[in-house]
Order: structure tokens, then sequence, then C-alpha cells
């Protein structure tokens, strides 16, 4: 049994995907403030401010992108799916299908912002977390997230505010000093209905630009998810997206 068939994880993922999206339709162009902490090291905080600069003065950081592009999706299944995107069609013509293996994914949206935008950055309020081998590490607010809406309890699902159990981080690129990587993940395991418990959530984004001074794209994301539902059936899902541009 696939676990994107389960009512509760339907509703995860739209929940999620509407939340990381609020911020990226809310002031869209506003300029990212960088947020410096005396006890970063000094090159991370560098890092961040270049890797600021470098993001505001993108172009193209609407939700369109004026570049046509493939995107491959696949799951543990063996199933993949390849659409492509011609951004010159008209709307509700811009999406075909090339090619299909097993069960279409077409309908699947990661649960991730898309493009990397000014705005996404801005509200993450990026302060310093660590230091891996190829990346300068910050911490994102998760709080900017909340809905302020009142928790509604049913017999068939218990929703809960997945912002209260999410982390964000951001990494920077040690050579390049760009924005590369953008990851949420839980600290702890929770239950979004009474039977299922989700032990691990890891929602991971590299981002690179389809075309010189474009925006920033998650070329490369991934959705892992695991844990069990009910007293016999655990699971572990991981779902992936690639991006790559069409032509010159």
């Amino acid at each position: 049994m696939n676990i994107l068939s389960f009512p509760f994880f339907r509703y995860w993922r739209e929940h999620v995907a509407l939340l990381l999206s609020a911020c990226i339709c809310f002031a869209v162009s506003t300029n990212v403030k960088a947020s410096f902490d005396e006890t970063a090291p000094h090159h991370a905080l560098e890092a961040l401010r270049v890797a600021t600069l470098a993001l505001n003065n993108r172009e193209n950081t609407s939700l369109a992108l004026a570049v046509p592009y493939d995107k491959k999706l696949s799951d543990t299944e063996g199933n993949q799916t390849t659409l492509r995107f011609a951004p010159s069609k008209p709307n509700g013509m811009q999406w075909a299908t090339l090619s299909i293996v097993g069960k279409s994914l077409a309908e699947v949206k990661l649960p991730n912002p898309f493009m990397l935008t000014p705005a996404v950055v801005d509200k993450l309020n990026l302060t310093y977390f660590d230091e891996e081998p190829d990346y300068w590490v910050f911490k994102g607010d998760m709080d900017i997230y909340s809905t302020n809406e009142p928790e509604q309890n049913t017999d068939k699902q218990a929703e809960v505010n997945f912002d209260e159990y999410l982390v964000a981080f951001v990494g920077i690129d040690k050579q390049t000093r760009q924005f590369k990587r953008l990851s949420f993940t839980n600290l702890d395991s929770f239950r979004p209905s009474k039977l299922a418990i989700i032990d691990r959530i890891v929602i991971d984004a590299l981002y690179a630009p389809l075309s010189e001074n474009g925006p920033l794209v998650a070329v490369q994301s991934q959705l892992t998810i695991s844990g069990s539902y009910g007293f016999l059936y655990s699971f572990e899902e991981v779902i992936k997206q690639e991006i790559e541009k069409v032509g010159d």
C-alpha cells in the first residue's frame, strides 16, 4: 500500500504545501534582509551577505518561468513520470506528459518552495546554525507559517499545526557563496492522525538557475517520510523530483 493514498497524508501534503507557498506569494519583491549574528564565524556571515546580494540581484523572481524545462518524478515503488513545461503555450496547455512508467505521478507536488525568492529567504529570518564540509548552514524561523486558525478536530482526522514540528535549514555553498540548499525536517515524532505516527520527514531541495541570471529553481527535490500506521503497518516513502532545462 502506498502511503500517498492515506487520507492523513493527502491532508498533510496539501497543508504543508499551502504553508510553504504562502510566503512565496507574499511580498515577492521584498529584498532579503540578512540576520547577522555576532557569535557566528566571520566566513559564514560573509557568505550570507554575498548570497543575499546575489539573490536580490537575480531577475525574474516571479512564479512564472520563461524557459522550457522537463520535470521527472519518481518514487520508491518504481513509478516514474516525465513532464515538459512549455511557457510559450497558452495557460492550461503548458504541461505535456512525455513518459509514464508504472503509475502516473503527474499530480504529485512536493511541499517545498519551487523557487527560492528574496521573499522566501527574508521570511525565514535566518540565523547561523552550523558548518558542514560543503555548506554554511543557517536555521530558519518556522513561526512564519503559522495560520492563526483554531484547531479543528474531527472523528475522521485530527488536524495538526505542522509548523510546530518542522525546522527549516538553508545551506550556502562555500565555494560559490550562493544559496544552494533548503531543507525542512522534524525533530521529534508526531501523530498527524489517531492511527498514524510520523517518525521522520525530510523535504530537501537543491537550487540552481535554469538561465544565467534567472531565479533559483529546485532542480533536485526529495521528500522522505517514514513512520507507522495502525499496529502492523510501517512505511518509508521517498519521492524525487528533477528539473532540467530544455534546449540551450
